[in-house]
C-alpha cells in the first residue's frame, strides 16, 4: 500500500469516526432533554366554573408541549381545606367541552376542556383539586413514560 493510499484511508476513517462521535453526542444530548422534559410546558390547570353550582366540575388545560404524548392514566382529587377530608374524580366519566386538537398534537398549543361530575357526597366548601396524568410520550428514536402533576388547584363548591 502506498504512503498517500494510507493516508488517505487514514483521514476518511478519522473523518467517519469524528462524525459517528458528533452524532452520538447529539443523540445524548437530545434523549437527556427529552427525558427531562415536562409533557406539558407554560401550562395550568384550572376549574372555569368556580364556585361550582351544579353537579359538573369543568376544568381547563391551557399551555403548549413538544413532545408527542399519549395520555395513559390520570387520577385526580380534591381535597377539604377545612376537615382534610378527599374526594376522587371519576374520569372514566369525563365530558370532553372542547378539544377540537386534542392535547395540541397538530400545533404544539394545548387548549383542552373537559368537565367531570362532582362526587355525590361533596359537601359545600374550599378544596384543593391536584390532577396526575400519566404518558408515554415519543421523539425520534426514543420512547420514555412520563408523569405531570398539577396541585393546587382552587376549587369551591357552593
Amino acid at each position: 500500500m502506498k504512503h498517500s493510499t494510507f493516508k488517505i484511508i487514514k483521514a476518511a476513517t478519522n473523518i467517519t469516526s469524528g462524525l459517528s462521535m458528533s452524532a452520538l453526542i447529539v443523540l445524548g444530548v437530545m434523549y437527556i432533554s427529552f427525558t427531562n422534559a415536562f409533557v406539558f410546558n407554560n401550562s395550568g390547570i384550572s376549574v372555569t366554573n368556580n364556585p361550582v353550582t351544579g353537579q359538573q366540575i369543568n376544568f381547563i388545560l391551557e399551555g403548549s408541549r413538544e413532545h408527542e404524548c399519549v395520555l395513559t392514566r390520570v387520577h385526580s382529587h380534591a381535597t377539604n381545606t377545612k376537615t382534610g377530608e378527599i374526594f376522587d374524580f371519576d374520569f372514566d366519566k369525563k365530558v370532553y367541552l372542547r378539544s377540537g386538537d386534542y392535547l395540541g398534537n397538530a400545533t404544539g398549543v394545548v387548549d383542552h376542556q373537559w368537565g367531570i361530575p362532582k362526587p355525590e357526597n361533596m359537601p359545600a366548601g374550599v378544596y384543593e383539586a391536584s390532577l396526575y396524568s400519566e404518558f408515554d410520550c415519543v421523539y425520534l428514536l426514543f420512547t420514555k413514560s412520563k408523569v405531570q402533576m398539577f396541585d393546587d388547584i382552587a376549587l369551591i363548591i357552593e
